[in-house]
Parts: C-alpha cells; sequence; structure tokens
C-alpha cells in the first residue's frame, strides 16, 4: 500500500444522526433542526442560535467569547438536553444556567478514520493487527470492540500542522467541508506473498470507525469515491 487518494462528500452533519439540538426552559423543551450539510461549528452554532429563537421559548439565545470563554447565552436559565449534538459540540448538558459553556474542543465528525480493507491479501500477513479499541467504549470515541486487519487506515486529521481556526476559535477540522487529497504512507504495510498462492479477485471494502461497512449509500449519493496504489515486488 503506497498512497490513497481520498475523494470525501460525506456531510459531517447529518439527518437523523446528529442533526438536533434541544434545551429546556420554563416554558418547555423546544428543539432545533440543522439542515443536512457541512457545518464548521461556528456555522453550526450560529445556525442553532437561529433556530432556537424561532421557537416558541420565551428565551432570546445569543453566543459570545472564543476558544474556552465561548458561552451559549440566555436571558435566564435554559438547560441544554443530551444528543448527539450537543456531545459533539463539547456542550455541558443537565444543568441549568442562563450561560453554557464548551468542554474541550469541539468535534463535528460522524467518523474520525476510516479502515480499507482487503481480506483476500491480509489473510496471508503472519503477524495479524491488534488495537486497544477492543477496550474501550465504543459510544465514546467511536472504536470497534473487535479488530480487523486492514490495509490502510484513513485518519480525518491533517499531516501538516495544526487546522486553521474558525472566528470561534475552534479547529475546522478534516471533514467539515468536502475534499480531495492524497495521503503516501513512508513505511506501508507489507505482505510476504507465499509462491503457490494466485492473486486475483480482489474485494475491497471500507469501514468507519464503529465496524459498520459503508455500503451502498458511501459514494452513491454524495460522490464519494477513493483511488490506491498497491505495489508488487519479488524476492
Amino acid at each position: 500500500m503506497a498512497e490513497v487518494n481520498l475523494s470525501w462528500s460525506e456531510p459531517n452533519i447529518l439527518t437523523g444522526v446528529n442533526d438536533t439540538f434541544s434545551i429546556t426552559d420554563l416554558s418547555g423543551t423546544f428543539v432545533a433542526t440543522l439542515p443536512q450539510g457541512f457545518y464548521t461549528f461556528k456555522q453550526a452554532i450560529d445556525q442553532l442560535v437561529i433556530l432556537l429563537n424561532a421557537t416558541a421559548s420565551t428565551l432570546v439565545f445569543s453566543v459570545s467569547g472564543t476558544g474556552p470563554t465561548f458561552s451559549l447565552n440566555a436571558g435566564s436559565n435554559f438547560t441544554i438536553n443530551e444528543t448527539r449534538l450537543c456531545n459533539q459540540m463539547g456542550f455541558f448538558f443537565g444543568t441549568p444556567d442562563n450561560s453554557h459553556f464548551i468542554d474541550g474542543s469541539p468535534v463535528l465528525l460522524n467518523q474520525l478514520y476510516i479502515d480499507f480493507v482487503c481480506t483476500n491479501l491480509t489473510n496471508q500477513q503472519k503477524l495479524k493487527d491488534s488495537s486497544t479499541a477492543c477496550n474501550i467504549i465504543p459510544s465514546l470515541i467511536g472504536g470497534n470492540t473487535f479488530v480487523r486487519d486492514v490495509l490502510c487506515r484513513w485518519y480525518f486529521a491533517s499531516d501538516s500542522g495544526p487546522p486553521p481556526l474558525d472566528a470561534y476559535g475552534f479547529p475546522i477540522l478534516m471533514g467539515y467541508t468536502g475534499f480531495y487529497l492524497r495521503r503516501g504512507f513512508a513505511y506501508p504495510k507489507q505482505i510476504r506473498w507465499e509462491a503457490n498462492i494466485p492473486v486475483g479477485n480482489l474485494l475491497f471494502e471500507v469501514y468507519d470507525d464503529k465496524g459498520n461497512q459503508l455500503t451502498v449509500t458511501f459514494g452513491s449519493i454524495y460522490n464519494t469515491d477513493w483511488f490506491m496504489t498497491l505495489l508488487v515486488s519479488e524476492d
């Protein structure tokens, strides 16, 4: 495995997955739903403020500060209810307050990495892959509870330094927009092949960080695609 080119078009805010933000105040519980699409943290929270102010809540919402001082504010106490989007944005939830701050750095991604797999090839590797992911709670950071031999893993992270920041001081991560990028591997996985085993009819699969295979939806609706270069040499 010498290189992979990834043309990524999967929105980081998906309908029915991580599109809802819920608050409760004295007049009731209200839900703001983001339209599916690509969002930086700033774009997401700005749109949520507009949507929350359009609900029947009697509160007027606004934001202030940058980075560690950033907060979502209202004229009186309100509670942020736990949703996947709330967790990804890094808000504290479940405690009433008139200003809610960020716990750490937001990560508005549904995949932290994807794995490229070809069992026809990795069946021949003598040293099998292992991972500490089987020792964690998958819902926390998306790790698998099992280990799969992979050709390579694409992390949604820059290898050319820290990412740029949005106007609120939070990183604009790979995956907040569509992209077409090439990633070469200085030390690619090498598999010693037995001379009596033929090479052919190879099946390539892609899995997300939760172990789910990215199937027909991947690449047919959003035009995501990938290309890779495999090198073969002789002893």
